[in-house]
């Protein structure tokens, strides 16, 4: 009889709002279900089993106060119990104060008032997230200009204050936009309010989502590559300043790209 007992779990005791960071269950019976529910999340938050192991993204929301959360790892469906607590503690980010002009500090409003749109494509069109890692190593970054605006800066102006829940790119001229990592395209239309937008699944809840395109390349259904192009994003009578916008959503929340740009999260816990 092969005994694989007790469950070994894996996880960062520290985290960052904004980021997210992995979770991993060994020695636990293929057969049952694991799941993560923290005061951090609406709902619970399932683990997948990848070869024999259970794997989790979780995701820390901008707006986390600092401080020590409560994780709770359970198991269900399954001969074995497994009832796991810990704290996670939680820092709050390092933000920059960023003086904007009148122009962007409007744009940036807009962008405040659609990010709810945002996560909708993602959710009613996307569906169900793939249940295996679609993505190899890092992400890559989306186009070959650089970032006006990062994720979770606060902007200011006046008495208007926003902090991005996506990477921002102001640019004069053409540029090309890329698939940051391979997946499955879940959405790929022309919004009425933010252009050529496009939502990729890269599997185990993770979204990426490409907007304000002038032009799609891509159609959805389809499995894309890494670094495959996805559009374009040109200046136009009515825009002679592009700005396209990259974000990554994990498990129903926005998190910072730059976790993805740096290190592949499940790396740490094979």
């Amino acid at each position: 009889i092969e005994v694989n007992y007790p469950p070994k779990v894996k996880l960062d005791l520290t985290a960052t709002a904004g980021f997210l960071t992995a979770v991993t269950v060994e020695n636990y019976d293929p057969g049952g279900r694991i799941s993560v529910s923290s005061p951090l999340w609406e709902n619970e938050i399932s683990l997948t089993l990848i070869n024999g192991k259970y794997y989790g993204l979780l995701p820390i929301p901008l707006n986390t106060a600092a401080g020590a959360y409560e994780l709770l790892i359970a198991g269900s469906n399954s001969s074995e119990t497994l009832q796991y607590k810990e704290s996670l503690t939680v820092s709050a980010p390092a933000a920059g104060i960023a003086a904007v002009s009148a122009k962007n500090a409007a744009l940036l409003s807009k962008k405040a008032a659609a990010d709810p749109y945002y996560l909708a494509i993602a959710q009613t069109n996307a569906g169900t997230s793939q249940g295996e890692k679609l993505w190899h190593g890092n992400f890559t970054y989306p186009a070959a200009i650089a970032v006006t605006y990062i994720y979770g800066q606060k902007l200011a102006y006046r008495d208007f204050s926003y902090q991005p829940f996506c990477q921002i790119y102001a640019f004069t001229g053409d540029a090309e936009i890329f698939a940051a990592a391979s997946g499955i395209v879940r959405l790929a239309e022309q919004t009425p309010d933010l252009g050529g937008t496009v939502v990729i699944d890269h599997g185990l809840g993770v979204f990426s989502v490409y907007s304000e395109l002038s032009e799609l390349s891509v159609s959805a259904g389809g499995y894309i590559f890494a670094r495959q192009k996805l559009g374009q994003c040109a200046k136009t009578e009515t825009v002679p300043t592009p700005a396209f916008t990259y974000g990554v959503i994990v498990n129903g929340y926005y998190v910072n790209p730059r976790a993805f740009f740096e290190h592949d999260p499940i790396s740490f816990y094979r």
